[in-house]
């Protein structure tokens, strides 16, 4: 009698643990999404700066808006454009030859690409993950 108790304790327990899984995963799930979104946002930024910096030549000894932050832009006219200040991080400033910003944003790019990549493959991963769950889940509720 007792080992059928035990049986009927399996299928809670078991029921209860893949609850817990997806409910983790799903947490995860919607974090790597949220993740995604930064880098893709991320992506575009370093994007338009790429083109920005390519079309430097056109805009060179022209007017331009130069954006102060918080959505406040000034009015500025551009000298000739061989360097441009770079924020490598942690607040500090590097001033690099037009080249070499050509050369960091492709470098830049090439890593958060990666990056992307691989939190696609995470994301996939888990997708799999809940709907194998959801599976177990379904087969335990029609036992």
């Amino acid at each position: 009698m007792e080992a059928g108790n035990k049986q009927a304790a399996n299928p809670d327990e078991e029921m209860y643990t893949l609850r817990y899984l997806q409910q983790l995963y799903q947490s995860q799930y919607g974090a790597l999404s949220s993740e995604i979104n930064r880098v893709v946002s991320y992506l575009g930024e370093l994007n338009a700066a790429q083109k920005a910096v390519e079309s430097s030549d056109q805009i060179s000894g022209r007017e331009a808006l130069v954006h102060l932050g918080a959505n406040i832009y000034m009015a500025a006219k551009n000298k000739k454009l061989d360097n441009v200040v770079v924020s490598i991080g942690g607040g500090y400033l590097v001033e690099k030859t037009i080249i070499q910003v050509k050369q960091f944003l492709a470098s830049k790019i090439e890593r958060i690409t990666e990056m992307f990549n691989k939190l696609i493959k995470n994301r996939n991963e888990l997708a799999a993950a809940l709907r194998e769950i959801s599976i177990k889940i379904d087969e335990i509720g029609t036992r």
